[in-house]
């Protein structure tokens, strides 16, 4: 899942207008971020099943960075550190909550989903990627009704800047149905955390320019 983790950032600005958009894009993003550091450390890993050609999808170990008590303590985390900056309670927990949204959301989608604790303990996960007719509609509408609630907030990017934020939104859906689609394998574990570790930092930065800069005109 990609396009709906930003639709849930988006979303969390209705909830927090005084929360910079990019801050909460990284807070959606945020467990993919550690899990493709964990991934270059040689903590977590990526698996290709043998029949990627037709089921289009990735398994994961990684219980520190999406296990279901590893994403509550990063929540935790996020909270301290929004409290620890002065910030608000309320902008502290939506951040916080924005962050173990990235967790509900993968479970839905994920075949061998994210685990209760440990790699062996119970794995959650309804395994909507095996239903891509299914899932990325799905996602996609995550996508646009967290857009569609971010430009009715108060404070929120007004003019061009909506609508390039707007248009990320479009561009990350089509970045996902491409990922859900690929028949393809993908390349080396390596590249796939480095290329998506910048994909992340600069959706996350031109996110955080636009809503800055759009707010302020």
């Amino acid at each position: 899942m990609f396009v709906g983790h930003l639709g849930a950032g988006l979303a969390a600005k209705r909830l927090a207008p005084s929360v910079n958009l990019g801050v909460l894009f990284l807070a959606a993003m945020g467990l993919d971020a550690l899990l493709w550091i964990f991934v270059l450390l040689g903590l977590e890993a990526i698996h290709v099943p043998e029949n990627f050609e037709k089921a289009h999808y990735l398994t994961f170990t990684f219980p520190y960075s999406h296990g279901l008590v590893s994403s509550l303590a990063w929540s935790v985390a996020a909270l301290a550190v929004a409290r620890s900056l002065g910030w608000r309670a309320t902008a502290g927990l939506v951040v916080a909550g924005t962050v173990f949204s990235h967790f509900v959301l993968d479970a839905l989608v994920h075949v061998a989903g994210p685990p209760l604790l440990g790699s062996e303990s119970y794995h959650l996960g309804l395994g909507l990627w095996r239903h891509p007719a299914v899932e990325l509609p799905l996602e996609g509408a995550i996508g646009v009704f967290g857009w569609w609630l971010y430009v009715r907030t108060p404070g929120s990017a007004r003019g061009g800047a909506r609508w390039a934020l707007g248009a990320i939104v479009v561009l990350c859906g089509m970045m996902t149905m491409m990922g859900a689609l690929a028949t393809e394998p993908p390349p080396r574990p390596a590249i796939m955390a480095t290329a998506s570790l910048a994909t992340i930092a600069i959706v996350s930065f031109l996110a955080g320019w636009l809503d800055r800069r759009g707010s302020s005109t």
